[in-house]
């Protein structure tokens, strides 16, 4: 059973992955803040963490390049949002994610792109800078 590590400070958002997500077989840990969310990499090893990118505390692409230069564990980030996809791919750039998915209401349309990044090997840690 595949392991996601999911960071969002929306419950709503929360939720609708969880419902989205555990059916298909996953095993969600869901998180609220990225103090929480550091916490649950090192010590839970999910196989694929999705983390927000608009959040009040710490922007989700700061939020991914702490966990890598930090070197905690080395599964696929992925910034999960709604912004466009030519922020989204800026984003992933500057901050080392493995890549993003879509905030979205279709629910097979998200385990189709969770799926694809599975079945990914985790690409190495990146120390650059967030930009």
């Amino acid at each position: 059973m595949p392991r996601i590590l999911l960071l969002d400070d929306s419950a709503l958002v929360l939720n609708a992955t969880r419902e989205a997500l555990e059916p298909a077989g996953h095993q969600l840990t869901c998180v609220s803040e990225p103090a929480a969310f550091f916490t649950a990499l090192d010590g839970e090893k999910p196989d694929l963490a999705l983390v927000d990118v608009s959040m009040p505390t710490l922007e989700g692409d700061a939020v991914v390049w702490i966990a890598r230069a930090h070197q905690l564990h080395g599964c696929r980030i992925v910034l999960y949002s709604a912004k466009t996809e030519a922020e989204l791919a800026a984003l992933v750039r500057s901050s080392g994610a493995d890549g993003f998915i879509c905030k979205t209401g279709d629910d097979d349309k998200l385990r189709q792109e969770v799926a694809k990044f599975l079945a990914r090997t985790p690409k190495a840690a990146s120390s650059s800078s967030p930009g």
